[in-house]
């Protein structure tokens, strides 16, 4: 497998503004600063998933992790406002039962969210959410069940994916770290293929490795290199300059 070589780093820090849209203040970054390095980096990632799998129909994208604090929620966030830019009607939904947080990159509740509909409580016009760009709903995860790995295993979760397809072009799942349970490889085997954050600095060889045998089975479509500190400083950075679809 090879890794994108990212072959520019950016050097300047945006403008710290808050960013508003529909009176609704937002946490991805590519809705705040449209024309930052950061979304034009999301926006060569999306064309090079465009070029990795054929959108003649509705997909599934999984974004996941090696371990927790890489960055994985904050790419599923920002790569689906990026999509919905493009007028691709998405869905970003929360897998993550055991520690979920989708919901607050965009402000929103997570009282109704998967969990709900997988147990049977309660139905999809409850669950989804409608955030405030144009294009772009919201699923959460609902309330941490204690049976996560079972309910992703279930054929309630096929029938709802499948469902949610009828409605929308792009669905993108963000779940759980690979490293820390066993959820992620569940849902893989659901999805059209997977992205996997790796953090600089955070990220060791170790738990890639790791990573990479227990989605053996799984259609990894790339990595993300995510920069979450330069000196004292913490905000994200992506390189996507170069891209590879992943091979063995």
């Amino acid at each position: 497998m090879k890794l994108f070589n990212p072959s520019s780093v950016f050097k300047k820090k945006p403008d710290k503004k808050k960013s508003e849209i529909n009176g609704a203040q937002l946490a991805p970054y590519a809705a705040k600063y449209e024309k930052s390095a950061v979304a034009e980096a999301f926006k060569i990632l999306r064309t090079n998933l465009q070029f990795s799998i054929k959108f003649n129909e509705p997909r599934v994208i999984v974004i996941t992790s090696p371990n927790q604090m890489e960055g994985k929620t904050t790419v599923a966030s920002n790569l689906g406002v990026t999509f919905a830019a493009a007028n691709y009607n998405t869905l970003v939904l929360d897998a993550d039962m055991r520690i979920p947080n989708l919901h607050r990159q965009f402000g929103m509740e997570n009282k109704e969210g998967l969990s709900n509909c997988l147990n049977g409580d309660c139905d999809l016009e409850r669950a989804i959410q409608t955030t405030p760009i144009d294009n772009l709903s919201l699923m959460g995860s609902g309330p941490i069940p204690f049976n996560s790995s079972e309910l992703l295993s279930s054929d309630r979760m096929i029938k709802l994916l499948e469902e949610l397809k009828s409605r929308y072009q792009l669905i993108i799942i963000d779940s759980p770290p690979v490293n820390v349970v066993a959820d992620t490889p569940i849902v893989s085997t659901l999805s059209d293929g997977l992205l996997v954050v790796i953090s600089m600095g955070n990220t060791r060889r170790r738990d890639l490795k790791k990573t990479l045998h227990a989605l053996d089975y799984c259609n990894i479509l790339g990595f993300v290199l995510n920069v979450t500190r330069r000196g004292n400083e913490s905000y994200y950075q992506y390189y996507s300059s170069r891209y590879y679809a992943a091979r063995k």
